[in-house]
């Protein structure tokens, strides 16, 4: 039986898009991402290709998509929505989002969905969208350590802590002849490593949980360990790199 504990870095990826793409297909509520704008760590979509066509990301919770009222989308939300203000945001409903599987995503309009559709501004520039991530999607984004592979706890500073692990690869050694680990480097209130190491200790002499997946540090949904008594506020998430 094992325990394992889970952390969650929350990169924030993020784009934002105000032209619709009409010659896609001529339709104003289609709007295309990409991996060339803000791409990468911090920007939304290393790869817009990496996830399957329809609406299941949004269903999730895992891109979830902002607008920007506009005075030219007057009357034109669907019934879910109420009668927003122009100037401020909206989440836009997952029934209504759908991803073409490749850069392209679809607003359905009130027409199509009288309930959680959103009929665009004919105006193009005057719809501002926000794409966000809102859940681990790449590799780095969360690990699950198991807790035998735990190594040790050092203090990096007065407010962070480095838990380090024996690497998901099992080889601990990298190309170059470096030493290479696994490690959880946590951003805590001031003069708390020692509570930090604490809630190690408890997690370990649990005799009532003898296996099981533990939530340490989850940035993603703001969870940590024991209601956090340490007071971390930031994971950031090395996997398989040199000490």
């Amino acid at each position: 039986m094992e325990k394992y504990l889970y952390f969650s870095e929350k990169i924030a990826r993020t784009q934002a898009v105000s032209t619709s793409d009409p010659a896609n297909d001529g339709s104003i509520q289609v709007f295309r991402i990409s991996d060339s704008v803000n791409s990468g760590a911090d920007g939304l979509f290393p790869d817009v290709s990496d996830f399957a066509a329809g609406s299941e990301i949004f269903k999730s919770g895992s891109i979830v998509v902002d607008l920007l009222v506009h005075a030219d989308h007057a009357g034109n939300f669907g019934s879910y929505y109420g009668t927003p203000t122009a100037g401020t945001k909206v989440r836009i409903h997952p029934n209504a989002l759908s991803y073409d599987g490749t850069q392209d995503i679809t607003v359905l309009s009130k027409a199509q969905d009288p309930v959680y559709g959103i009929t665009m501004s004919s105006t193009d520039g005057n719809n501002d969208f926000d794409f966000t991530q809102a859940k681990p999607l790449y590799t780095g984004d969360a690990a699950c350590f198991p807790l035998s592979r735990f190594i040790g706890a050092v203090q990096v500073s007065q407010n962070q802590t480095a838990l380090t692990f024996l690497p998901h690869t099992n080889d601990t050694t990298g190309a170059d002849g470096t030493t290479n680990f696994d490690k959880a480097v946590l951003t805590h209130a001031n003069d708390k490593f020692h509570v930090i190491c604490n809630m190690l200790r408890d997690i370990a002499g649990d005799n009532k949980m003898q296996s099981g997946m533990i939530t340490f540090a989850d940035d993603y949904n703001g969870v940590y360990y024991n209601d956090n008594p340490a007071g971390i506020t930031d994971c950031d998430l090395s996997l398989d790199s040199a000490d």
